[in-house]
């Protein structure tokens, strides 16, 4: 899900692959949680990082889809409160487009 090779068309697959190898949601946030590092360590360019920045907001919607209460008590939901805060206000338009879409 970090390789930019992945292809957008396989990240819901890929998240909900790994939501299915644990038995603990805990467990499957901090694997997302290691994820989205990787995403944004990853970025070398501009470009690189609106492409990481759009992986992370996929990532988060399939997250989202079928998420618990228990991710209010995770801390990767601060994570992903800074990161759509920083995608609605990025100059890049389709940034924004797909954290409000």
């Amino acid at each position: 899900v970090a390789s930019p090779e992945t292809p957008d068309e396989l990240v819901e697959e890929c998240v909900e692959a790994l939501r299915a190898a644990f038995e603990k949601e805990s467990d499957f946030f901090d694997a997302i949680t290691v994820v989205l590092e990787a995403l944004t360590s990853s970025a070398n360019s501009d470009s690189d990082e609106n492409k990481n920045h759009a992986r992370m907001l996929l990532v988060f919607s399939v997250v989202l889809e079928k998420a618990s209460s228990e991710l209010s008590a995770h801390d990767i939901l601060q994570v992903m409160e800074k990161v759509i805060y920083s995608a609605v206000a990025s100059p890049n338009s389709t940034i924004r487009e797909i954290a409000i879409g």
